[in-house]
């Protein structure tokens, strides 16, 4: 009867052991909780979250399922499997979120690196058109020159064949009126063509032209009207005889007779002008009387005013 007793007790407490074993839940799970440290770090993360969305998603599934099976005390390794899932998922939320932010930063390097490439050739791509540009400039500007240059050389040869002609003109002209003076004796000086015309022109001091004096005269004014280029200075002079101020008075007087003379037969005034010179240029030695009469005279100077010019 003991013995019963005994082992009746023996089984009820075994029994109650057993129940008390079964009824009791563990209090850790080392994977769920890696798991749970795992999901934390990675929801804390802003680049986890804005570039692994999809994938952190993915965790958080696992890691609840991971959770009901803990909660509802499945076995261990049901929870241990869960947990270990769930860590997957957080780890590739990471891995994810870090490979699309090391590409991004590959990506911007690449575009940097073709903007730096761009900007580079558009500096080359200006650099080389401004430089076809001052070529440009430049071979316009030597054209433009060139064109100026031969322009002038044109021009300097018109104008050297002006001038020749000019010249040559000149030449024809002045031959022509030593020609048309010959007749009246006249001498090349420095001052021009000189022609003299001796006291045989008035009476002793007087000042109007004797009527046989007037021949020459014509012939000076014919040579003046042929050679409208030409002007003709009439001078007075006289010798010594008398004061020097009457002197002057007289050569005056003979000399505007002259230009009156000239004028009458046909010469403009404007080739016309008078200088009155007294006794103070004589031609001769006022001691003797052939002297004295070289020295009253009138001289008529022809020189040109301007080059005859033929264009």
């Amino acid at each position: 009867m003991k013995i019963q007793q005994v082992s009746i007790v023996a089984l009820t407490l075994a029994a109650t052991l057993g129940i008390a074993a079964c009824s009791t839940t563990p209090k850790r799970n080392m994977a769920l909780e890696e798991a749970r440290q795992s999901h934390q770090r990675a929801k804390s993360s802003p680049q986890v979250l804005s570039l692994a969305g999809e994938e952190m998603a993915q965790a958080d599934a696992a890691l609840a399922q991971a959770e009901r099976a803990w909660n509802a005390r499945e076995p261990q390794t049901t929870v241990d499997h869960l947990a270990y899932m769930a860590g997957r998922h957080v780890s590739l939320a990471e891995a994810t979120a870090s490979s699309i932010a090391s590409q991004a930063i590959v990506d911007g390097a690449g575009a940097e690196r073709d903007r730096l490439r761009l900007a580079q050739r558009t500096q080359e791509a200006n650099a080389s058109r401004d430089a076809a540009e001052r070529s440009q400039m430049a071979a316009d500007n030597a054209q433009r020159d060139a064109s100026q240059a031969q322009r002038d050389a044109e021009y300097a040869q018109r104008e050297t064949q002006i001038a020749q002609g000019d010249a040559d003109a000149a030449r024809r002209e002045i031959d022509s009126l030593e020609a048309d003076l010959a007749s009246l004796n006249a001498r090349k000086t420095e001052r021009g063509m000189v022609v003299t015309l001796g006291d045989v022109l008035f009476d002793t001091a007087r000042s109007e032209v004797r009527p046989e004096g007037t021949t020459n005269l014509r012939k000076i004014a014919d040579v003046l009207r042929a050679h409208p280029a030409y002007r003709a200075a009439i001078e007075g002079h006289t010798d010594n005889v008398g004061s020097a101020s009457s002197n002057y008075l007289l050569s005056e007087r003979r000399a505007t007779a002259v230009h009156q003379s000239l004028v009458n037969f046909g010469v403009s005034s404007e080739q016309l002008s008078i200088t009155p010179r007294g006794q103070e240029f004589p031609a001769a030695s006022n001691e003797t009387a052939s002297g004295r009469q070289m020295n009253r005279r009138v001289e008529v100077i022809f020189s040109a005013v301007e080059p005859v010019a033929i264009r």
